[in-house]
Parts: C-alpha cells; sequence; structure tokens
C-alpha cells in the first residue's frame, strides 16, 4: 500500500528540513527580529499530535528562531500549454467560477470571487475587477524534478494577478491514483522558481471517476501535483525559491499530507508560527505607520496566512492571533477612510480625486471582507463605500454582497452614506 510509502517520503522530507531549520539556528543573521529563542519547555513530544504551543507564544517576541529568507537557489521547468482547451472568463460575474477538460477529458475548475488586484511599480495594490481570466492546461513539463513526471497542470492568467482570499482550484486525474505518493508545486508562469506547494485531496470521486486535489490559490500563476519517489520531495527542498513567499510554501508543502494521514500538529504549528513570524508580523508591527496606499499589501500577506491555517485545519488554535491581527487592521482601515474617504467623496475643496477614489474602494474591499469574515458589523457599510468610490472614479465595483441594505441582511450600514 503506497500510504506507508508516503508515509515515509514525508516523513523524510520533514527530517530534512528540520535539519535544515536546526542548521539555521546555529548560523543565525543579525536582525534583531530573528535573534529571539524559544523556550524547548513550550515544546511536547515531536511525535504527538497535540497542540504544543502556548497561546501566549503566539506572535510574541519569543517566536522561533528563523533564517529567512534562505539563499535562493531555483530551478526553472519549461511549460507546453495546451492551448486548444484553454477556458475563459469574465470577472464581471460573482462568484468566478471557469471550468474545463483536458484532451483526455480530466476536469478542472477556478472558483474564487471577483476581488482581483495588480500591483503597480511603486508596490501598491490597485483593483483589476474587470479583468478576463483564463486557465489553460497544462501538455508538458520539461525540467521537472520527479522522475514520474506530474499528473495535472494547469497555468492561471494573467500572470500575477492577485486575489484578496484564496481561491478554490480544483484539478482531476482519470482513475483511482490513491496509491500514489503525491506532492503539489507551482511556479511562476514561465517556469522560473519552481517550488513545492500545499495541496490537498486525492480520495477517489465516483462522481468524475477521477481522484481530485485542492489547491488554495492567492495569485495566478502554474499550479499542478505530481507523483514522487522517496528522495525527491527533501531533493527539491535543497533548492529554495526566489521569492520568500514560495521559500514558505515549499516548506509547508510536506507536512500537509495530500491524502489519508492526519498532520501532526506539533510540527505544522510551529511552520504556521514561522509563516506568520516571516511574512506578516512585520507589516503588522508597522501597521500604525504605513501608508493608506500600502495598508492593503499587509492585509493581503495576513490573508495568505490565513488561508494556510484554514487548510491545515488549524483555524481554532490560531483564532486569538487571527482575531488579535484583524482587528489591529480593522482599526487602522478606519483611520485610512477617515483620510482618503472625503477625497473619494468630493467632501474636500477639491473635486473628486479619482486616484484616492480607487485607493479607497481597494481599501473598502479589503475591509470588506476582514468584516465579514471576522462578523465585525460594518462590512455593509464598507460595500456601499466601495460603490461610491468606483463611481466617482469611473471604475468597476467588484460583484457579490456581505449584506446590509444591499441584500437585506441585518448588517448595520448608516444611510445616507457618509464618511467615517
Amino acid at each position: 500500500m503506497a500510504r506507508s510509502r508516503r508515509t515515509t517520503i514525508v516523513s523524510v522530507g520533514i527530517i530534512v528540513l528540520m535539519v535544515i531549520s536546526a542548521c539555521s539556528f546555529l548560523t543565525q543573521g543579525t536582525d534583531s527580529n530573528n535573534n529571539n529563542t524559544q523556550d524547548d519547555n513550550s515544546l511536547t513530544d515531536q511525535n504527538s499530535t497535540k497542540t504544543t504551543l502556548a497561546p501566549s507564544d503566539q506572535g510574541s517576541s519569543d517566536d522561533p528562531v528563523d533564517n529567512f529568507p534562505l539563499t535562493p537557489d531555483p530551478i526553472s521547468v519549461q511549460v507546453t500549454l495546451d492551448e486548444a482547451n484553454m477556458v475563459k472568463g469574465s470577472s464581471r460575474g460573482f462568484p468566478i467560477s471557469i471550468k474545463g477538460e483536458t484532451a483526455d477529458g480530466a476536469p478542472f475548475d477556478l472558483y474564487l470571487e471577483n476581488k482581483l488586484y495588480t500591483v503597480d511599480a511603486d508596490g501598491n495594490m490597485n483593483g483589476a475587477f474587470d479583468t478576463e481570466v483564463t486557465m489553460a492546461p497544462v501538455a508538458a513539463i520539461e525540467g521537472l524534478p520527479f522522475s514520474k513526471g506530474f499528473l495535472a497542470a494547469v497555468q492561471l492568467g494573467p500572470e500575477g494577478l492577485l486575489m484578496a482570499s484564496p481561491g478554490r482550484l480544483t484539478l482531476s486525474v482519470p482513475g483511482n491514483v490513491e496509491d500514489e505518493d503525491m506532492i503539489g508545486f507551482a511556479a511562476n508562469g514561465d517556469g522560473s522558481d519552481f517550488h513545492l506547494f500545499p495541496v490537498t485531496g486525492g480520495s477517489y470521486s465516483e462522481y468524475y471517476d477521477a481522484t481530485q486535489f485542492y489547491f488554495d490559490v492567492m495569485h495566478f500563476s502554474l499550479y499542478g501535483v505530481a507523483s514522487v519517489v522517496q528522495g525527491e520531495i527533501e531533493a527539491q527542498a535543497g533548492h529554495p525559491p526566489a521569492s520568500p513567499a514560495a521559500q514558505d510554501e515549499q516548506e509547508l508543502a510536506p507536512l500537509l499530507p495530500i491524502e489519508g494521514l492526519e498532520p501532526v500538529a506539533t510540527k505544522m504549528q510551529l511552520q504556521l508560527m514561522k509563516s506568520y513570524s516571516r511574512l506578516v508580523k512585520p507589516g503588522m508591527n508597522k501597521l500604525a505607520a504605513t501608508k493608506c496606499e500600502k495598508v492593503t499589501v499587509t492585509a493581503r500577506e495576513f490573508n495568505v496566512w490565513r488561508s494556510k491555517v484554514d487548510k491545515a485545519n488549524q483555524t481554532d488554535y490560531f483564532q486569538d492571533l487571527i482575531d488579535s491581527s484583524g482587528k489591529a487592521l480593522h482599526g487602522r482601515f478606519i483611520e485610512c477612510a477617515k483620510e482618503i474617504c472625503p477625497f473619494c467623496m468630493g467632501l474636500s475643496d477639491s473635486k473628486p480625486d479619482k486616484v484616492k477614489a480607487m485607493q479607497m474602494l481597494t481599501l473598502a474591499t479589503f475591509a470588506e471582507d476582514l468584516s465579514f469574515s471576522l462578523g465585525y458589523d460594518d462590512a455593509g457599510y464598507w460595500r456601499q463605500l466601495g460603490n461610491k468610490c468606483a463611481e466617482k472614479a469611473g471604475a468597476m465595483p467588484p460583484g457579490g454582497s456581505t449584506g446590509g441594505d444591499d441584500s437585506g441582511g441585518d448588517v448595520v450600514t448608516p444611510v445616507p452614506l457618509t464618511c467615517p
């Protein structure tokens, strides 16, 4: 039974990653944020499935020491797309649902909200709510570091398009392949920065006569799943991608068993805490001083981390950290709305500022999602404010509704609409 082989190969990969991490503790850099240590007494047996990080340790100054980012040593692959079976979809609808089939008849689909964004040269996020999106199955991959090739892969376009909340990508492989040892992977659209990527699934589907795999994606790029043999996961772990976010995904991927086995909670929680300290905490620490046009960048990093937590079924464990971070972001959203909203609404001495209106629209979409997901009572307000700013900017607002006056729900929304 390949399940035992999968356990072995994942375990070996985990051991290698732990050795690399241990070495990094001895060779840590000079960054003051990385010089903290963690009390070994806060951990229990590494083979235990019980939670081990004390809640007081979450996001504290006692985060595990971490030499991050790693020195990049990425590999690249060459991808051939099956353009004849490419499918397209408009982001005008809500939600976006795109379905297609490979040349062999294997279905694939993408389901996401239409809150899509691009990043400009200054690193600011801008709404791209009226963007045609594409999904093309991959016909061939050269240079793949897996001797058995790949099972399924697609490329999402436009390359680099970002989401505020994760989309669900589903890939199917004809027949039952749950006896294989599998791993998810991702890369840039041109095949560069190849790395391991968290994926779940692997159970047999009687509806499609296929094995299905599920990816939670936060940007448009290349995604796939492959069958591997012993040693290939740890070999790829020795090739850190250039992107810090991709490095973090690669370390998390082997800890999330695709099928059958429950992850070891200790190791998963440690890795997710590292993810927070690496990619979210720096932005949260300087949130009060962050320019309003950059706050959504910090909010998106939080959303990316939160999607990893959800994927690993660790939401309950990290709930306090999610709530405290969400509260800080919500407060900063309100402060920024006070600053930008008058320009958006044309209440200042000058005419409505389209640039400011677009900034407010982008911020409002993130604030709406955050408020809705954390149960705040102003999700409807942010929806109306975003729609008003879109009107002022001559832009298309995203679709959907989270309650309030727009949907007949009970979310409290000021009428008439005013700035905070």
